[in-house]
């Protein structure tokens, strides 16, 4: 075997190893199969995520100690509460835009990076953390008609 052909091997199994590692190459692209994927990534992440000197966050915020993650169809709010409970009176709305935190006196307002479907929000606390998953709201931006007027009258 000559210089050449053996290159040629080694670059054809750098490309099989390198296709092995990349989770949708060579594949048709579904997108179930898709979502199921990013949706174990970021529960891994976020598995590992607080407190973790090797994970960043998209977006860290409020007193709260919360952090917000993104999907294309969600959006993810998670809180850390060290005492490892949710304190007395804790209450959680959220609006199209932004997730209101409130405990007695305490409040405090998360801006979200999309816009969301409220009444589809699930939230659960396990282990001293809260986690909030708002579906992202799946209606298109509307348009409305503008008419335009001809002739030289003023807006």
């Amino acid at each position: 075997m000559n210089r050449w052909q053996r290159s040629s091997q080694d670059w054809d199994e750098i490309h099989r190893n390198l296709l092995k590692q990349i989770p949708f190459a060579g594949k048709e692209f579904d997108g179930a199969s898709i979502e199921n994927y990013v949706h174990r990534a970021v529960k891994k992440a976020m598995a590992h995520g607080i407190g973790s000197p090797s994970f960043s966050p998209a977006f860290r915020a409020s007193s709260f100690d919360c952090e917000v993650f993104e999907t294309h169809l969600s959006i993810f709010v998670q809180c850390r509460f060290p005492e490892g409970e949710l304190p007395k009176g804790f209450k959680l709305f959220a609006s199209r835009t932004k997730l209101k935190l409130e405990a007695g006196e305490r409040s405090e307002t998360v801006s979200l990076p999309g816009e969301i479907n409220p009444s589809r929000t699930l939230a659960r606390f396990r282990g001293g953390i809260l986690e909030v998953r708002l579906p992202k709201s799946g209606e298109p931006e509307a348009y409305r008609e503008i008419f335009v007027r001809e002739g030289e009258s003023s807006l």
